[in-house]
């Protein structure tokens, strides 16, 4: 099997489970919209974006630095590995504590359920965090299959039990039930842990360590990804926390003012959660090539630059067609994945609305991570502090003004600009970095054969939305994706060379085969 091969076999696994948990997740979200309703939902919300903030603390960069360093040196690896799950342990711990200590001095917060839902679902972000460690180590044997299966079952059993509270226990009183809703998500986490802890145990040296030395080189390498992946989360997840921070709450459900912060949630976390789904993908392709990056660079091997032009190709491929499709399928992602309640009107903005302003973030998010991972690869993380500072103080701006007048809308529309801001910082400073451009002729290719599907979809699309919004949404995917793949391939983008990534090779093919 080609190293190539694995790689891409391993992004299939993290992206095949990530699209069977994405599938679970609208679920969640379909029956938690209707049950809470866009008031409940935004509190719900709003509860989860505050810890992803702490969260980014309790990241502290160890798990990409650690991936990195342990790709430099095989021997290494069960010692790097016993420091960083040390590190992450407790970084972990301290972060989700203070975070269930802050909520309750928040003065918007007090007096619902937000405090309280923060103390309990700190438990699952570290169950979920702690996961995600053992995947550092799953990473390296590209073994992410069973990281994937992992999720898989905790977000099952978190459905079941979400059903079971909606449905059978608490049918009509989701006032009752909502720390109920949390602690299945907690549990959930619970068996995502035990399940990747286990597995991971049985095929790497799992050993607890504490070496100073190497300690103090670990996080003298990760504190410049650490601010710079808090950062980040920040400028990912401030308009939620400045839409809840910024408006008031409603009272007994009723918003007297012309925006609250808890609807507005309500409507953006739609969106944001599809949008989430979807940018998912670069994040564990790149996660895949990081080592082979990594090693390549050190060897100054002749095949970088084709690792460069595969991955930035397979990325852009894949990023411009999901952004045409979130934009121009808003409507039907909504009706299918929430209530009519969050669609917009004649007089108001939905989740719709927020869903085709952030799908334009799509394609830009695709590219700036591979920009982000090319500058984490040569050593450069320090640099993505500058650009999440400048990202974020950017975004934090605009969100200041957008939010007050013009609700989640403006605040989607402050992401987009800033989205900009974030691809052109990360693509000049890379450049700078070392000395790579994308192929012209493919990326110039890629987007005409993505404008042209777009255009013969929209047609398909526009006859296929009388027909209710599932054959909408599967008639323009399918008619998308077909003449996509078709003009791709006379165009010369998808070569024999690529599609034989997805064939078997003969067992002797070299490991270093590209």
């Amino acid at each position: 099997m080609t190293l190539a091969r694995k790689i891409l076999g391993n992004t299939f696994a993290q992206v095949a489970g990530r699209f069977v948990t994405a599938l679970l997740a609208v679920i969640v979200v379909k029956i938690l919209t209707v049950y809470l309703g866009q008031a409940g939902y935004g509190k719900y919300a709003t509860i989860y974006e505050f810890l992803a903030f702490f969260g980014a603390f309790a990241d502290f960069g160890i798990f990409t630095i650690a991936v990195r360093e342990m790709s430099k040196d095989k021997a290494k690896e069960a010692a790097i590995f016993g420091n960083a799950l040390v590190l992450r342990t407790f970084f972990t711990t301290g972060a989700l504590l203070l975070a269930a200590l802050t909520v309750w001095f928040i003065p918007q917060y007090r007096d619902t359920v937000i405090p309280l839902g923060v103390a309990i679902a700190a438990l699952s972000t570290f169950f979920v965090i702690m996961s995600g460690t053992f995947s550092a180590a799953l990473q390296m044997r590209l073994r992410m299959e069973v990281a994937a299966f992992g999720l898989i079952i905790g977000k099952v059993f978190t459905v079941v039990a979400i059903v079971a509270i909606t449905k059978l226990w608490f049918p009509s009183a989701p006032e009752e039930s909502f720390f109920w809703l949390i602690w299945a998500g907690t549990i959930g986490g619970a068996i995502t842990f035990g399940i990747t802890a286990l597995v991971t145990m049985r095929i790497f040296p799992v050993r607890i360590a504490f070496d100073w030395a190497l300690v103090k080189q670990l996080l003298f390498e990760a504190a410049p990804f650490a601010v710079a992946l808090a950062l980040n989360t920040f400028y990912l997840r401030m308009d939620i926390l400045l839409l809840s921070l910024f408006l008031p709450i409603t009272t007994d459900g009723i918003c007297a003012e012309r925006f609250c912060g808890d609807t507005e949630v309500g409507s953006y976390a739609v969106a944001a959660r599809m949008v989430e789904i979807v940018v998912m993908i670069p994040i564990y392709f790149m996660n895949s090539v990081l080592p082979t990056l990594t090693r390549t660079l050190a060897e100054k091997s002749h095949l970088l630059t084709k690792i460069l032009n595969n991955a930035f190709a397979f990325l852009l491929a894949v990023g411009l067609p999901a952004g045409i499709l979130m934009v121009m399928l808003s409507r039907e992602v909504v009706r299918i994945i929430a209530s009519e309640e969050f669609v917009s009107t004649a007089t108001s903005a939905g989740s719709d609305t927020a869903i085709r302003i952030l799908g334009l973030m799509i394609p830009l998010a695709f590219v700036s991570m591979f920009f982000g991972f090319l500058l984490i690869a040569i050593g450069k993380q320090s640099t993505l502090i500058w650009i999440n500072l400048s990202t974020v103080t950017f975004n934090l701006l605009a969100d200041t003004w957008a939010i007050p007048h013009y609700g989640f809308v403006g605040a989607a529309y402050a992401s987009l600009m800033s989205e900009f801001v974030m691809i052109s910082l990360m693509a000049a400073f890379a450049y700078r970095a070392y000395q790579w451009h994308p192929p012209l002729g493919n990326t110039t290719k890629t987007i005409l054969a993505a404008g042209i599907s777009g255009i013969i979809a929209l047609g398909v699309h526009q006859l296929a939305e009388n027909f209710g919004s599932i054959i909408s949404l599967f008639a323009t995917s399918f008619i998308f994706a077909g003449v996509y793949y078709f003009v791709l391939r006379r165009l010369g983008v998808i070569t024999p060379e690529i599609l034989q990534l997805l064939k078997k090779t003969p067992p002797n093919q070299e490991m270093s085969d590209v």
